[in-house]
């Protein structure tokens, strides 16, 4: 990871703080994190409500749609304002911020 110090622990806080939205939210026993860099260049994590470990690998990951991923969303965004996080945001195409088990 070529990041300053200060960004990698900014994100770090942040991502528990999704993580414990996410686990509110979906019921989760717990969050996962995965730090990837392949197919893009720029430092990302991947917050995940997860299950197992099996749920921290991309080729478990469902890709909901339409009216489902938009509920989803709508509980995402409206669970982290209790957690003092502020709005989760989708990005420019309308997809939501990293990947998501359901």
């Amino acid at each position: 990871m070529d990041a300053p110090d200060d960004v990698v622990a900014h994100l770090a806080v942040v991502a528990k703080r999704i993580g414990a939205a996410q686990v509110r939210v979906f019921e989760a026993p717990r969050a996962g994190l995965v730090v990837a860099g392949y197919g893009v260049d720029h430092l990302h994590l991947h917050v995940l409500p997860i299950r197992c470990e099996e749920d921290l690998s991309f080729s478990s990951a469902r890709h909901p749609e339409g009216p489902e991923l938009d509920a989803a969303m709508e509980r995402l965004r409206a669970g982290p304002r209790r957690g003092r996080l502020g709005r989760v945001r989708a990005r420019a195409d309308g997809q939501p911020c990293g990947a998501m088990t359901l």
